[in-house]
């Protein structure tokens, strides 16, 4: 592995995509495997430990499930919320009008 240009001389790079687009997997590969290393620093040797140059593809899909996942259930919330909330404004409004008749 390379070192980094400019940084410090005794880390080598993470990781790398070959290509110009799934560098955000890669980084959300990464800090996943830095999160779930369940430690309270990131030791200094952490880089130079780490044999791959890059993850294979089932990793990449690995983190698009985990992404999809995670967007969806999002989205459900949201949408839950925003229809409670659109439901009880709207029966707030009827029932105002209601009480003025």
């Amino acid at each position: 592995m390379d070192s980094l240009p400019g940084g410090h001389p005794n880390i080598d790079v993470c990781p790398m995509q070959t290509n110009g687009i799934d560098c955000g997997y890669f980084v959300m590969r990464f800090m996943k495997e830095i999160i779930l290393a369940n430690q309270d620093m990131i030791p200094e040797n952490y880089f130079g430990d780490y044999k791959c140059k890059t993850y294979s593809k089932d990793k990449l899909v690995e983190v698009e499930e985990d992404w999809t996942t995670f967007m969806v259930e999002c989205l459900i919330i949201h949408l839950v919320m925003l229809a409670t909330s659109w439901t009880y404004r709207y029966y707030f409004i009827v029932g105002i009008f209601n009480m003025q008749t």
